[in-house]
């Protein structure tokens, strides 16, 4: 599966919201944060020499998504485009951070009673 579109998938499975998301570059940036969540959890992969390959953890390290997570760029100025998701890990990340979503919104409420 493409990673944009695991990455909206995610993101409007956790907050049930759409806005404008032709022209809204905060839904740009949700869904490249989404990305990074979902990189934490799961593996990664791209073209790499003609071959899917997964991404080096260390790559993954420092760098940032772009383009609603279809491009990463390390910080040595490499880049990765096209990037995939096998379709069972979304399944299994859409579980683990639905449980640290919920959890984040559980410690804000806390917060705000305090």
């Amino acid at each position: 599966m493409p990673l944009p579109v695991a990455a909206s998938l995610i993101y409007h499975h956790l907050n049930r919201h759409i806005g404008n998301v032709a022209q809204d570059s905060a839904y740009d940036a949700a869904l490249n944060s989404t990305a990074l969540a979902l990189s934490q959890v799961c593996d990664i992969y791209c073209f790499i020499e003609g071959k899917l390959q997964r991404l080096p953890g260390e790559e993954l390290a420092l760098g940032a998504f772009e383009e609603r997570g279809d491009l990463y760029r390390t910080t040595s100025g490499r880049v990765y485009r096209s990037l995939w998701m096998r379709r069972i890990d979304v399944m299994d990340a859409m579980v683990i951070l639905k449980k640290a979503h919920e959890a984040i919104d559980v410690a804000k409420k806390g917060a705000k009673q305090v």
